[in-house]
């Protein structure tokens, strides 16, 4: 048997979506994008800086 009304909304939905939508933009502020890094490398680089000191041993 059905009522004859339409089936209520989840109660979170908007919530949910809204929080998902921080925690994206939040993702894209705290995480550099490759670009951005390149560029303090290439910093550090003129700069003299030992990069051995700043980049972990990759490969073991």
């Amino acid at each position: 048997m059905t009522s004859g009304y339409p089936p209520l909304p989840e109660p979170f939905s908007e919530a949910l979506g809204e929080a998902a939508h921080t925690a994206a933009m939040a993702y894209r502020l705290v995480l550099p994008s490759p670009t951005r890094s390149a560029r303090q490398l290439v910093g550090l680089q003129q700069a003299s800086v030992d990069l051995a000191a700043f980049l972990p041993r990759w490969g073991g």
